[in-house]
């Protein structure tokens, strides 16, 4: 009994520390990722609650709520509001909670890759790799599909997976995708994996996993899969001229990283390291991913900063299964030196985003708080405001004709949303309000409608609400 039982001591203790640790690192990055929980919303944020709100009180996603996100990511923001709450802050905790899952992913695969270092490094460099932490607790598909696509991989990245876990691969894989077209070079590192292994049991899998996530959104959206595609795909495609390809070159090859961050000086040096020290299989599969990542975010355009959390987190796994294979090969009396820098390094990342992060924890601004006052106190509970400051509507408790509720730089510019198509919807829904404060000032035609339009407005530091006459 003696001798069976004494191996299964320091196994135990072993992962009971790697536990802790684990625990003691995600504990970190949540009370840091939390510093953004109140602060104020932005623009896509706006969007997409107004977008929720408008679900919530039976406008159809699609035909009549314009998205510009594939229909997943609002299967899941409705699950944040009906398991977390509906005010910004509550359904942020759904997203931070998720960034926190993407944390504990990248500690499975650096684990995988070169040993509990590894994973630990791995985790520890997702979670301080800027954009990561300022966009954890924001409500944006960004992180959300960079985390499932990260499930996607550890779930099969180990050598015993089984196929079960090439079919849930597959489903996290596919739900990936249907949250944000961002996630599409996960594709890369799952087909190094499945190929190269000529599993072909966990490829079958893998197919059936994904098809059952793609055909029950499918059967769910039938009734408008050509709006679907016309919002995620045409009008993404339309607005390529709006970004310009020699930045996004700029970007994604010199600045992919903030290198004003111990991250952004870690992450290459581990980069390397993983290149020398890890030849393998599942070193290839995470240099797929990076490459693959990099191509898509130089077509991307306009090439926007939360964009760049996927490049991030791709490199900052790397980098971190790197430095775990680093620090197996020093020598013991080096080891726990080697092992104590890198913590302390990582440490700072927390502390240089903690500060960031409650720096820009800001609360609405003025003038936000005075339009939800006056929508609030000038229009009653049924009556509908359009505007292009989608998350005053979202506070002050109204609905926006779901096809007025993403009025962004990108839909007015492109002329995917024209003067004309907004004034329609004005008279067929019957809006009470307009307000103004943002992208609508670049059309002044729509300006000069709305003063003929609609009798009564108000001003305040730039912003205007429009309001019609009672009858």
């Amino acid at each position: 009994m003696r001798r069976v039982s004494e191996p299964h001591f320091p196994r135990q203790r072993r992962v009971g520390l790697e536990l802790l640790a684990l625990a003691g690192l995600l504990a970190l990055a949540g009370i840091v990722f939390a510093r953004s929980l109140h602060t104020r919303a932005n623009f896509d944020e706006g969007v997409y609650l107004a977008s929720l709100d408008a679900l919530r009180h039976g406008q159809a996603l699609g035909t009549v709520v314009d998205i510009p996100q594939p229909p997943g990511f609002y299967v899941l923001l409705q699950a944040f509001r009906f398991v977390f709450g509906s005010s910004v802050a509550d359904v942020r905790v759904g997203f931070l909670l998720v960034a926190l899952a993407g944390v504990a992913a990248a500690f499975v695969m650096g684990r995988v890759v070169s040993g509990t270092a590894g994973g630990l490094a791995a985790a520890g460099l997702v979670a301080v790799a800027a954009p990561y932490p300022a966009q954890a607790a924001q409500v944006e598909a960004d992180t959300l599909s960079t985390v499932l696509a990260l499930g996607a991989i550890a779930l099969l990245i180990g050598r015993r997976a089984a196929p079960w876990h090439a079919a849930a691969s597959g489903a996290l894989a596919a739900a990936a995708v249907s949250v944000k077209l961002l996630a599409v070079p996960v594709a890369a590192p799952l087909a190094v994996l499945l190929l190269v292994r000529r599993t072909r049991g966990k490829l079958l899998a893998f197919a059936g996993g994904a098809l059952a996530v793609a055909a029950a959104l499918a059967i769910r959206y039938a009734y408008a899969l050509g709006d679907l595609y016309d919002s995620v795909v045409v009008e993404h495609r339309n607005a390529q001229s709006l970004g310009s390809f020699g930045d996004n070159v700029h970007r994604v090859l010199l600045h992919p990283l903030d290198w004003h961050t111990p991250a952004g000086l870690l992450i290459p040096v581990g980069i390397v390291l993983a290149a020398v020290l890890v030849p393998s299989l599942e070193t290839a599969a995470l240099g797929a991913w990076i490459v693959a990542s990099g191509a898509f975010l130089l077509y991307q355009r306009p090439l926007l900063d939360h964009h760049l959390v996927l490049l991030a987190t791709a490199l900052a796994v790397t980098a971190g299964a790197g430095f775990g294979a680093g620090l197996r090969r020093l020598p013991r009396p080096v080891l726990a030196a080697g092992a104590t820098l890198l913590a302390a390094a990582v440490a700072a990342g927390f502390v240089q985003e903690h500060r960031r992060l409650a720096r820009n924890a800001l609360p609405e601004p003025a003038e936000v708080r005075w339009a939800v006052n006056a929508i609030r106190t000038r229009t009653a509970p049924a009556d509908l405001v359009a505007t292009d400051l989608p998350i005053v509507p979202y506070l002050a408790g109204r609905r926006i004709p779901g096809e007025l509720i993403d009025s962004s730089y990108g839909r007015l510019l492109s002329g995917t949303q024209t003067t004309e198509e907004i004034l329609a919807v004005l008279r067929r829904r019957r809006v009470h309000a307009v307000l103004v404060g943002r992208n609508y000032r670049l059309k002044p035609d729509l300006i000069a409608a709305l003063r003929a339009r609609f009798p009564r407005h108000l001003e305040n530091d730039g912003v205007t609400l429009y309001l019609a006459a009672r009858s």
